[in-house]
C-alpha cells in the first residue's frame, strides 16, 4: 500500500492511497477552492490528471473516486430557480448549489464524467464513486455509449456510485432502495448486482 498527499502547501489536498496493483483510491478535496461557479479548481483539475497518467502506466483492476458531494444525484434547477422569488432564500439558496448537480457546474461535472470514463477505458479498469454529504442512501450511474468509451464487445460503459449517509430515512413504499436503506453490508450487496 503506497499513500500521496499532492500539493497541500498550495490550499489542497488530493490524497491517492494504492493497494498493489488491486485498487487505487483518490478522495477528492471538494472544498478549499470550490466557488459558486466550481467545485474544483484548475489547480487541482491539474493534480488528478497527473495522477490519471501516472495510474496509466501501471493501473490497478479498480479505482474509486471519493467524491464529499454525489456526482449523481437529484437535480434541484426548477427549485434554485424558485427560490429566487423569496427574499430570505440565502439559506437555503446555498444547500441547492453546494452540489454538482447545480446549474453552473453542469460543464465540471460533464468534464468529471468525460475524465473518468476516458481513464476507464484506456486502462481498461472499473472506476466507482463513493460519495456522501446528502441525508440519504443512493444509487447512481454513469452511462456512455460513445464508441471511445467502449471496451470489445460492451454496448454501455458504466460507472457506479454509491452515496452513504450517516442519516437515513426509511423510504416509503416498496423499491430496490429499499434493502439499501437497512444495511450497508446488503446494500452493497443488492445495489451493485
Amino acid at each position: 500500500m503506497s499513500g500521496l498527499q499532492l500539493d497541500p502547501a498550495n490550499g489542497h489536498s488530493l490524497q491517492v492511497v494504492r493497494f498493489a496493483g488491486e485498487l487505487d483510491i483518490l478522495a477528492l478535496d471538494l472544498r478549499s477552492q470550490r466557488t459558486a461557479e466550481r467545485v474544483l479548481g484548475e489547480q487541482q483539475w491539474t493534480a488528478i490528471q497527473a495522477f490519471l497518467a501516472e495510474r496509466t502506466a501501471s493501473p490497478s483492476s479498480h479505482l474509486i473516486v471519493v467524491s464529499s458531494i454525489p456526482v449523481v444525484h437529484l437535480n434541484f434547477a426548477t427549485a434554485e430557480r424558485a427560490l429566487q422569488l423569496l427574499p430570505w432564500r440565502q439559506d437555503l439558496e446555498d444547500d441547492l448549489r453546494d452540489q454538482w448537480e447545480s446549474k453552473a457546474r453542469q460543464e465540471e461535472r460533464a468534464r468529471l464524467f468525460t475524465t473518468l470514463l476516458d481513464h476507464a477505458a484506456t486502462t481498461e479498469t472499473r472506476v466507482s464513486i463513493v460519495s456522501g454529504d446528502v441525508h440519504v442512501g443512493a444509487w447512481g450511474q454513469i452511462v456512455s455509449r460513445r464508441p471511445e468509451h467502449l471496451l470489445d464487445g460492451e454496448t454501455e460503459a458504466v460507472i457506479h456510485q454509491l452515496t452513504s449517509s450517516a442519516i437515513v430515512y426509511r423510504p416509503r413504499g416498496r423499491s430496490r432502495s429499499r434493502g439499501c436503506a437497512r444495511s450497508p453490508t446488503r446494500a452493497l450487496r443488492r445495489c451493485l448486482r
